[in-house]
C-alpha cells in the first residue's frame, strides 16, 4: 500500500492546485511593484527627494528674477507718473500691468504686483461734470461746451442723457414732448414741478440745445409748427437774456418707416430754419443735425445711426452730433459768452 504523500503527489488535482497558486503569486508581485496610473490613464512619475529639492529652488530663484524685474518696471513707472499728467500716469500704469502679466502667470503675485494692479486706472462711470465725448471731435473746446450745455426736447434729446451724454441735472428732455402738448409736461429741479420754460429759468444754462418736432410731423404743418417753437424761443430768450440757444432740426428716419417721410421732416427742417432767422435775436442759432445723420445718396437715416426702430438713434449717432455741433459752435460767438 502506498504511502498519503505518495499519492497526492501522483494525484492531477495537486498539480492543478500549484499552478494556481503560482499565477495568483505571479499577479501578486507584478501589481505590487507595477507604477500607479491616474483614473485617466496617465502614468503618475517617481518624483525622488532630489528632484523635489531642485524644483523649489528652480522656483525660488524663477520667482526671485521676475521680483526683481517688476520692482525696476515699478520704479520706472513712478518716476515717469511723477512727470507727467493724471491721463499719462493712468497710460503708464496700465502698461506696466500689461508686461508684467506673463511674468506673473509663472510667479507667484508679489506685493510690488499688487500694487501695480491697484494703481490702474478706475472703470467708474466719469463725474457728472463731465462726459465720454470730451475730446470728441476737431473741436478743442469741448469740454467747455459739454460743461455749458443742457439739452431740452422729445425722446430723441433725451437719448443725450440715457446714453450717458450729458448729467440728469442737464437734462430737460421726455419722452413723446412735443410743441403741441408742452404744457403737459413738468420738471422738478427741487423747485416743484415746473414746465419747459420755466425749467430752463430755474436751470440758468448758459447754452441750451433744443431738439423737438418728431411728434408734430402729423399734428398739423411746418409753418404752424415753427410758429409755436419760435414763441417758446422767445419767451425763454425773454426770461434768460444772457442764454444761448442752438436749434436743432429733426433728425432723419429710415426709409421703411411709415409713420411720417423724410420729405415731410426736410419741410419742417426748412420752416424752423426761417423761423430762427426771423426772430432776430442775438444768440439763437439753427444747427442742421439731419444733414449729420442722414445718408447722403438716399437722404434718409443711414443704417449705422438708427437704435433699431428707424426713428430713435444709436449712441454713435449722438457723437456724431456732439461732433458736428462742437465744430459749428466754433464757428459762433459761443466760446467767447460762455467762457
Amino acid at each position: 500500500m502506498k504511502s498519503f504523500p505518495a499519492k497526492i503527489l501522483k494525484a492531477p488535482a495537486f498539480y492543478i492546485i500549484l499552478l494556481i497558486i503560482a499565477v495568483i503569486a505571479v499577479l501578486w508581485f507584478v501589481l505590487e511593484h507595477s507604477p500607479a496610473e491616474k483614473p485617466d490613464g496617465i502614468t503618475e512619475p517617481v518624483v525622488s527627494e532630489t528632484s523635489a529639492t531642485t524644483a523649489a529652488v528652480t522656483s525660488t530663484t524663477s520667482s526671485t528674477s521676475t521680483t526683481k524685474k517688476t520692482s525696476t518696471s515699478t520704479s520706472t513707472t513712478s518716476t515717469t507718473s511723477a512727470t507727467n499728467t493724471t491721463s499719462t500716469a493712468a497710460t503708464t500704469s496700465i502698461t506696466t500691468v500689461s508686461e508684467t502679466t506673463a511674468a506673473a502667470s509663472t510667479a507667484p503675485v508679489t506685493q510690488t504686483d499688487a500694487a501695480q494692479q491697484t494703481e490702474a486706472p478706475s472703470t467708474a462711470p466719469p463725474p457728472a461734470s463731465l462726459s465720454p465725448y470730451i475730446g470728441v471731435g476737431d473741436s478743442p473746446n469741448s469740454a467747455l461746451y459739454q460743461e455749458k450745455l443742457v439739452i431740452a426736447g422729445d425722446s430723441i434729446a433725451f437719448g443725450f442723457n440715457v446714453y450717458g451724454f450729458i448729467p440728469n441735472e442737464h437734462n430737460l428732455a421726455k419722452e413723446s414732448l412735443s410743441m403741441w402738448n408742452l404744457k403737459n409736461f413738468t420738471f422738478n429741479f427741487g423747485y416743484g414741478n415746473v414746465g419747459l420754460i420755466d425749467a430752463v429759468s430755474a436751470i440758468k444754462p448758459e447754452l441750451l440745445y433744443m431738439s423737438l418736432g418728431m411728434n408734430d410731423l402729423n399734428m398739423n404743418s411746418g409753418e404752424g409748427f415753427a410758429s409755436r417753437y419760435s414763441d417758446v424761443i422767445r419767451q425763454i430768450k425773454q426770461n434768460n437774456p444772457d442764454i444761448n440757444i442752438v436749434v436743432a432740426g429733426i433728425t432723419p428716419i429710415a426709409d421703411y418707416v411709415t409713420y411720417s417721410n423724410n420729405a415731410n421732416i426736410r419741410s419742417y427742417n426748412e420752416a424752423l430754419r426761417n423761423a430762427v432767422n426771423t426772430i432776430g435775436l442775438p444768440d439763437i442759432y439753427y444747427f442742421d443735425a439731419y444733414s449729420v445723420l442722414a445718408d447722403p445718396n438716399t437722404l434718409a437715416l443711414s443704417s449705422n445711426c438708427s437704435s433699431g426702430d428707424g426713428i430713435h438713434i444709436s449712441s454713435a449717432s449722438y457723437k456724431q452730433l456732439l461732433t458736428a455741433l462742437f465744430n459749428f459752435l466754433d464757428t459762433t460767438p459761443v466760446k467767447t459768452k460762455i467762457s
